[in-house]
């Protein structure tokens, strides 16, 4: 399987949103990389028909995704950002819903809602009213319509917004498990939502992409470049003298601060090793 954008722009009035989007995704998970704003949404409601392009076109194996029309949309799982429910439906009802509008057969519908509530730990909630439910299990509940037909195309917009921890490591691991066969798509800005999961990454910055790779490969470019120092807590006001501030650890009266910068910025600074965060931060943290 195979899904191209190619040369996607969008412009909203004189405002592009969009730069000549063209990449190729085969099956595995890819991370949407980048702050808000940077056009990983618009590119995600055009992908999903929400939107059109002002330019270009997206192709699932070589066709023209706009001309396959409802053939195609029978492939896409979608998850928005914005939690778009009924309050007064109960968490099953929506999803039987959910599956009418999909055209599934009830008894393939009953069989997945029991497997996406059971994975999703909403078995419980099954008969409560959307508006009785927490943030997080809204979310999980988003995540629960978006997988029930079980899609080849997985479209995920900030997925773990409003997760706890807990809940957080579990949907990403839901979502690794799932993705063998499948494109799947995951836009956010917290990096450790696709540090681990993403087959690769795309970095997004004013409606374009900055780079294309891996995790790991992202990491590397910074080894050398990443380093602790120790200093009195009355010196933090100094620190961006060091270079560019990742992170900040209080230890027994004195703080350890990392810092990304070319050269060793002082002489009890320590090399550590980077992280996907590190990478962000050279990015899109200046």
């Amino acid at each position: 399987m195979e899904l191209q954008f190619v040369g996607i722009s969008k412009t909203f009035g004189k405002n592009p949103v969009l730069k000549n989007i063209t990449a190729c995704l085969n099956e595995g998970v890819y991370g949407f990389l980048g702050p808000n704003g940077a056009g990983k949404s618009t590119l995600m409601n055009i992908l999903t028909g929400n939107l059109s392009p002002t330019e270009g076109r997206i192709l699932l194996n070589g066709e023209d995704t706009y001309k396959l029309g409802s053939a195609f949309r029978k492939q896409l799982g979608y998850m928005p950002q914005q939690q778009t429910l009924y309050p007064t439906f109960t968490v099953e009802q929506f999803l039987y819903y959910m599956a009418s509008l999909r055209k599934m057969r009830k008894n393939i519908a009953k069989n997945r809602i029991n497997w996406a509530l059971s994975i999703l730990s909403l078995d419980e909630m099954r008969g409560k009213p959307i508006k009785t439910l927490s943030g997080g299990m809204k979310q999980r509940l988003m995540l629960a319509q978006a997988i029930i037909d079980d899609p080849k195309i997985l479209v995920l917009d900030e997925p773990t917004t409003g997760l706890d921890p807990k809940q957080r490591i579990a949907v990403r691991n839901i979502i690794g498990e799932i993705a063998l066969h499948k494109i799947v798509i995951l836009s956010t800005h917290v990096v450790s939502d696709v540090e681990y999961i993403s087959k690769e990454l795309f970095l997004f910055s004013a409606g374009k992409i900055l780079r294309k790779d891996t995790a790991e490969h992202l990491e590397s470019e910074l080894s050398g470049k990443v380093w602790e120092i120790e200093i009195p807590e009355n010196e933090l006001h100094k620190i961006s003298q060091y270079g560019l501030l990742c992170g900040i650890t209080r230890t027994s009266g004195k703080i350890i601060v990392r810092v990304l910068t070319q050269a060793r910025p002082s002489l009890s600074a320590k090399a550590v090793a980077p992280t996907l965060e590190d990478v962000y931060l050279n990015y899109f943290g200046r």
